[in-house]
């Protein structure tokens, strides 16, 4: 689909629905999306003199709460059951992301101190049953909506358990490399 073909009505009335949600103005989208005002009022107008980069749909979707991809799928004119099921694969690759990295960094710390295994395992399992949730809640949801109190649940589950091991990974590192020092509960 080219820039010419791209509904950016659509898009222009996506972003002042969600702001109108928000209570928020064009400064206030502008100052959370760290885009210009001036950008801001345009879309928000549907001024299409000008065709709209990735990178500013991506700024104005995550400001707004959507995805990242979420006003580029609807300005390429995609159902809302098409967008629900990309935002769903967008959030199990992120979450694959997350879990991948995690274990990659907690085995560079288990090399050098195999005696943190059980603890730092256990905190992966965690967050492997996590990201479980999330996928389940994502899978049993029918709605539009992906902000469910469920899959907010889990997130918020998620960021605790991932700063959990950070923090044990930060102790471990500042720790000598014998397992006598007290380990971080």
């Amino acid at each position: 689909m080219t820039q010419s073909t791209m509904d950016w009505g659509a898009v222009s009335r996506a972003v002042r629905v969600r702001s109108a949600q928000f209570g928020w103005k064009a400064k206030d989208l502008a100052h959370y999306s760290g885009l210009s005002l001036s950008t801001v009022r345009s879309i928000q107008r549907h001024d299409a003199t000008r065709p709209r980069c990735r990178q500013t749909l991506r700024a104005l979707s995550t400001a707004l709460g959507f995805q990242p991809e979420h006003l580029l799928l609807i300005a390429r004119g995609t159902t809302s059951e098409e967008r629900r099921r990309a935002e769903k694969e967008s959030i199990l690759v992120r979450l694959g992301i997350i879990d991948c990295r995690l274990q990659e960094f907690v085995d560079k710390v288990v090399t050098r101190r195999p005696w943190s295994l059980p603890f730092l395992s256990g905190r992966l399992s965690d967050l492997t049953v996590i990201v479980e949730r999330i996928s389940t809640a994502l899978d049993s949801n029918d709605s539009e909506d992906l902000n469910t109190p469920e899959i907010h649940i889990a997130v918020a589950d998620l960021q605790v358990t991932a700063e959990h091991i950070l923090e044990c990974v930060h102790w471990l590192q500042d720790n000598p490399l014998t397992p006598t020092a007290e380990e971080p509960t």
